[in-house]
């Protein structure tokens, strides 16, 4: 999952070390509303403290609490 993997690379952590992704989003309406948007939009969510939001282009930005966007991954969601 790209959100995983991209959070644990910006923690310098394994990916297993994060919570499940499941337990702060219901990640089949995740990625139905980012593969079946017919405009481009944003979901947000909170995850292992940083600030989440997936675009429907697959774009992920991180921020992590309390500051501005840290971290652009490009594309791919979850």
């Amino acid at each position: 999952m790209a959100i995983v993997s991209s959070l644990a690379s910006v923690l310098d952590v394994d990916p297993i070390e994060l919570e499940p992704l499941q337990y702060s989003v219901d990640i089949d309406a995740l990625n139905d509303v980012v593969d079946h948007a017919n405009d481009e939009m944003n979901v947000s969510f909170q995850f292992e403290g940083y600030d989440v939001s997936v675009s429907t282009d697959g774009t992920i930005d991180l921020t992590p609490p309390d500051e501005g966007p840290t971290a652009d991954m490009g594309r791919g969601a979850n």
